[in-house]
């Protein structure tokens, strides 16, 4: 009796170790900023033909352009401060329960380009992440309300 009482606990013991570090193993989730931020692209590509009312499109098509700038030059601190006033003038067009994050971006833009200032550096993988973010913004965005409001 105490044999299979052990055995019981010896195998339960070695299923929760194993469903425990199964757990933390990566599970193919894991890409290269890049490739995020290319994915986020692509998606805001997809979507950015939605019909919008024509000032939205020209702010997207603005910030879209700003964007891209800002993946080849990062350090750019007119056009950071540039998102960032896009972004908040697309704030009140957006979605009630998009406008939190439209905000949240616009100061992080903010943020940086006074950094870039006081500093003279940057974060080049925080502005790739910080563009990446937007993009998935402005797709979500174009997926439901689509500025319409």
């Amino acid at each position: 009796m105490n044999r299979i009482i052990i055995k019981i606990a010896v195998l339960l013991l070695a299923m929760s170790v194993s469903a425990a570090l199964a757990g933390c193993a990566p599970r193919g989730e894991t890409v290269s900023l890049e490739q995020a931020v290319k994915n986020e692209l692509d998606r805001f590509q997809r979507v950015r033909r939605t019909n919008i009312p024509e000032e939205a499109r020209e702010m997207v098509d603005a910030t879209d352009n700003l964007l891209a700038s800002l993946l080849r030059s990062p350090e750019s601190t007119h056009e950071l401060w540039q998102v960032s006033e896009l972004l908040s003038k697309l704030t009140q067009k957006a979605g009630f329960t998009s406008r939190p994050a439209f905000t949240e971006l616009a100061k992080q833009y903010r943020v940086l380009s006074s950094q870039v200032q006081a500093q003279n550096q940057i974060n080049e993988n925080g502005v790739a992440l910080l563009v990446g973010r937007t993009y998935s913004l402005l797709a979500s965005e174009l997926e439901t309300t689509a500025f319409s409001l």
